[in-house]
């Protein structure tokens, strides 16, 4: 008898499973079950300390929860790269002359497949810490307004812009190397974990 193949299940899943569930026994004459999950009771004071059902039944927590019980070794992010940082906000001045500024690109240009640019940042307008807006290639890159979460390594072509700040800049080591980092962020566990708290992003 051929094993049945193993697959990765998500969150969507689970959930449309358990929707046809109620609806099967509902069509049997039964009652839908009242939805519910389990938690360490600890988890309410030595976590976020949140009362809220919602936010333990949401993608988040259900993400965290496969990262505590997977029996690897977790790190912080923070442990397993050389920096983590977030530049601060400035005043975008544009130059008319391409000439006199650096090509810019915002977090959602930035984050496109083959990103291009016509605005240039005028740089006698720039903040003291330009270069800092340049990435270097292997770099990873997090959208931390608007859309947040969605990463991109740097590449040579993303190399010549002057980024935003609304870009997370991480700098991997050498292992795990950068394209894992970019995998696991790019799931859904990881997307999960960057995006919940909306009102801030914080790489830890």
């Amino acid at each position: 008898m051929a094993e049945a193949e193993a697959h990765a299940i998500g969150p969507a899943e689970v959930i449309a499973a358990g929707a046809r569930i109620d609806e099967e026994v509902i069509d049997l004459g039964g009652g839908a079950p009242l939805r519910h999950t389990t938690f360490p009771a600890h988890w309410l004071y030595a976590g976020e300390q949140r009362l809220d059902a919602g936010y333990y039944a949401n993608a988040a927590f259900a993400a965290q929860r496969v990262v505590r019980d997977c029996g690897f070794e977790a790190q912080d992010l923070g442990q397993i790269t050389r920096d983590i940082f977030i530049l601060g906000r400035f005043r975008r001045v544009y130059a008319t002359d391409a000439r006199a500024g650096w090509p810019y690109l915002g977090a959602s240009d930035a984050l496109t497949f083959r990103p291009s640019s016509d605005r240039w940042i005028a740089k006698d307008h720039a903040p003291k810490d330009a270069q800092r807006h340049f990435a270097r290639r292997g770099e990873l890159l997090v959208s931390c307004s608007g859309s947040v979460g969605r990463a991109v390594v740097v590449t040579e072509r993303l190399e010549r812009y002057f980024l935003t700040h609304d870009l997370a800049r991480i700098e991997p080591e050498e292992l795990p190397p950068a394209g894992y980092l970019y995998a696991f962020l790019s799931s859904w566990i990881g997307q999960a974990l960057l995006s919940k708290d909306q009102s801030g992003f914080r790489a830890s």
